[in-house]
């Protein structure tokens, strides 16, 4: 990590906060727009790297859009994950940016992008993305219902059955994804240790956002804790799904090991 190599700038960096989702980020990203202020701070458009798409139709639907996107994003100089709301004059005086994107995708401000993570157990992780998922589906009409009928049916013992029988390792590795573009630790590693300026564990939130704070200037808010009701109420996976999981994770798995021993080393 850079935090003891890199001077930070106010005036010349951005921070780039590359927000997995479901470890605990939400709050990060509220307090860093707090610090900077709303004016200054751009949230991306939703781009959920991992996504399980349950049929293979939705899943090139999915990619079609989404290449669209890309495509007239190019075009117009706009880029595909800033929202409509927002003007792209503003861009040059952003100081915060943050969103679930690949690192090094994010909107170009002529700053210089120091670049943040954390990452959380990725067992826990999965499990709460799980419950999360399927709340908001809960909340949602049939259309939408009617896309996942896997995640809104089955508990997840029966879930992480079927998820592993399709043999797709991102949904399980979600940290490495937005990191490296790929649910590879080595790929992801690499990066860590040469282009990120802070990288912790969830569990480490308090000193994270201390460092930081100490780092940039900013008083960035604690971390506010949040439950959800759906998986507070569910039973926990069984013993032998969380074998699985051990296994299925362990791309994202040997990721939080390093960075959460890589901070406890700064």
């Amino acid at each position: 990590m850079l935090l003891d190599r890199l001077d930070f700038s106010p005036s010349e960096d951005v921070i780039v906060f590359v927000h997995s989702p479901k470890t605990g980020g939400s709050s990060l990203a509220a307090g860093l727009e707090e610090a900077v202020g709303p004016e200054y701070h751009l949230p991306l458009r939703m781009h959920l790297m991992g996504k399980v798409r349950e049929r293979a139709h939705h899943a090139v639907g999915a990619t079609f859009t989404l290449g669209v996107r890309q495509i007239k994003g190019s075009l117009t100089g706009r880029h595909w994950l800033v929202p409509k709301d927002f003007d792209p004059a503003r861009l040059p005086n952003v100081r915060a940016i943050s969103g679930h994107v690949q690192l090094g995708r994010q909107p170009k401000t002529g700053r210089r992008p120091v670049y943040v993570t954390l990452v959380r157990d990725p067992i826990d992780r999965f499990v709460s993305s799980f419950y999360f998922f399927r709340s908001v589906l809960d909340a949602s009409g049939p259309k939408a219902r009617r896309t996942v009928p896997r995640l809104l049916t089955s508990n997840i013992d029966d879930y992480v059955d079927w998820l592993a029988e399709r043999g797709d390792p991102e949904p399980f590795n979600v940290q490495c994804l937005h990191v490296a573009g790929r649910p590879s630790f080595e790929a992801a590693r690499k990066i860590i240790d040469r282009d990120v300026f802070l990288a912790a564990a969830l569990d480490d939130m308090d000193a994270f956002r201390a460092r930081l704070g100490a780092a940039t200037g900013l008083a960035i808010a604690p971390r506010r804790e949040k439950v959800g009701s759906l998986r507070a109420s569910a039973p926990p996976p069984r013993p032998e799904t969380i074998e699985k999981l051990k296994a299925l994770t362990a791309e994202d798995r040997r990721l939080y090991d390093h960075i959460r021993a890589e901070f406890h080393r700064l």
